[in-house]
């Protein structure tokens, strides 16, 4: 089952670094997000790039404000190569949330960096999740 307050992107063509399309709203700093919940980065549309050399990490990053004026990164992937299994269709990339990282920070969104090339295609949904499964992750 999906909510979709906590689904970030669905379906997004990705490009070049970028932030989600929406942003979460932690509530009070006391109801922080914290242990047991997880960024789900499902690839929607297999990533490609024009010599095969793009790579992608994904981070979940917070700030106090919704124009992330000045963004803390609070976790981030490994970084994928084009044709791994992260950024294939169907691929999965799980990135934790620290329990208690930052008591002042009220709103999470996912970041993409993309590096050495742009991606010419990928589409990804980005939500966050507790119990995330993890056969075939």
């Amino acid at each position: 089952m999906r909510d979709k307050d906590l689904c970030l992107m669905t379906d997004t063509a990705v490009t070049d670094s970028a932030a989600t399309t929406d942003y979460l709203s932690g509530g009070s700093v006391q109801n922080a997000p914290g242990a047991g919940i997880y960024m789900m980065v499902t690839c929607t549309t297999t990533a490609d790039s024009a010599t095969d050399a793009a790579t992608v990490v994904v981070s979940i990053q917070a700030d106090d404000n919704t124009s992330f004026s000045s963004p803390t990164t609070l976790a981030q992937s490994a970084s994928y190569a084009i044709a791994s299994a992260g950024l294939t269709a169907g691929g999965r990339i799980l990135v934790p949330m620290p329990f208690n990282a930052v008591k002042t920070e009220k709103y999470y969104r996912g970041y993409f960096t993309v590096g050495t090339e742009n991606l010419s295609a990928g589409k990804f949904t980005v939500e966050f999740i507790t119990n995330p499964q993890r056969n075939g992750i």
